[in-house]
């Protein structure tokens, strides 16, 4: 049992002698993948664990995810031993869409009442990270178009564009698609702050004639690495934002979805063989409105965070 004393530095070796497994148990067995996908199905949770006694991924071998979180899933891979990531598959680590769950459109199907509410869905994410609706009521309409919110991580998501007009020359309507908030930046050592990128949210048609609204990206996932042994990362890892949905054309009034924000990578090792990898943690980027009238763009996702780096520095 190791005694601390003020002032020690904090190392693998010294806490598994109290009993804090960095790099965990070793229970899972060896991971090792060399050629082709090895798809892990997250079954909804909102953390996923796994302790390895080493990790490899290397020639074309890729590790992928799948069935996230709505709200996105935090991934834990821990490893006793030596952790490789040097696989030239483009990415070596699958990450994008693993985030908050990009949110629905709304709007009417059809030439509507001029006084009737259409709703649209919020992004996914954790602490309100995924871009979501403020609104508010009051009379009636002719063209009312809100671009969806990006969603949130390092930074705010961006909010939607918007267009507004009615006959009377008045707003009645004072509705907002906001940006996803930010989250706590990422820390290291003692405490995983680590978050998954938020969603963005689904454009919204509040007008009298019905126009075109697309879906809001999903996020980022967010990934942890615990490497007990010798770090060798030169590989690639995508954590980025799914960009929200839009018109491929130039049609009459279209409205699109927010991009979901980039997610966050931890790496925490004991020693290093190299560090020249890749992380991906690009925010998505907002729907077009494409050419036509009445047509507005989505907000753009937050970038995400990023971060590799000794244990006991």
């Amino acid at each position: 049992m190791y005694k601390w004393n003020v002032g020690d530095e904090i190392t693998a070796s010294r806490l598994k002698q109290t009993g804090v497994r960095f790099g965990g148990d070793g229970s899972d067995g060896v991971l090792s993948i060399s050629s082709g996908t090895v798809t892990f199905d997250l079954g909804g949770a909102t953390a996923f664990v796994k302790n390895y006694k080493s990790i490899s991924i290397t020639g074309t071998g890729q590790l992928a995810f799948s069935n996230p979180h709505n709200n996105g899933t935090i991934i834990i891979l821990k490893s006793q031993g030596d952790v490789v990531i040097t696989s030239t598959a483009n990415p070596a680590i699958q990450l994008s869409a693993l985030g908050g769950i990009g949110g629905n459109p709304g709007g009417p199907s059809s030439s509507g009442s001029t006084n009737t509410f259409y709703a649209n869905s919020p992004g996914g994410g954790w602490f309100n990270s995924g871009g979501y609706l403020a609104f508010g009521l009051s009379g009636q309409s002719d063209y009312h178009e809100f671009g969806g919110g990006g969603g949130g991580n390092l930074n705010n998501g961006t909010s939607g564009g918007s267009y507004a007009y009615t006959q009377s020359g008045s707003l009645n309507w004072a509705i907002k698609l906001v940006g996803g908030f930010a989250l706590p930046k990422l820390v290291s050592k003692t405490q995983y702050l680590v978050f998954p990128g938020g969603g963005g949210s689904g454009g919204l048609c509040c007008g009298y004639y019905a126009v075109t609204a697309y879906a809001g990206g999903r996020g980022g996932g967010a990934l942890v690495i615990e490497c007990g042994g010798a770090l060798n990362f030169t590989g690639t890892i995508n954590a980025s934002g799914v960009n929200g949905d839009g018109p491929t054309n130039s049609s009459y009034g279209q409205v699109g979805g927010g991009g979901g924000a980039g997610g966050s990578v931890l790496i925490l090792y004991n020693t290093l063989t190299a560090n020249t990898g890749t992380i991906n943690v690009a925010g998505g980027a907002g729907g077009s409105a494409g050419n036509g009238a009445y047509g507005v763009a989505g907000g753009a996702g937050s970038v995400g965070q990023s971060l590799v780096e000794s244990f006991y520095d």
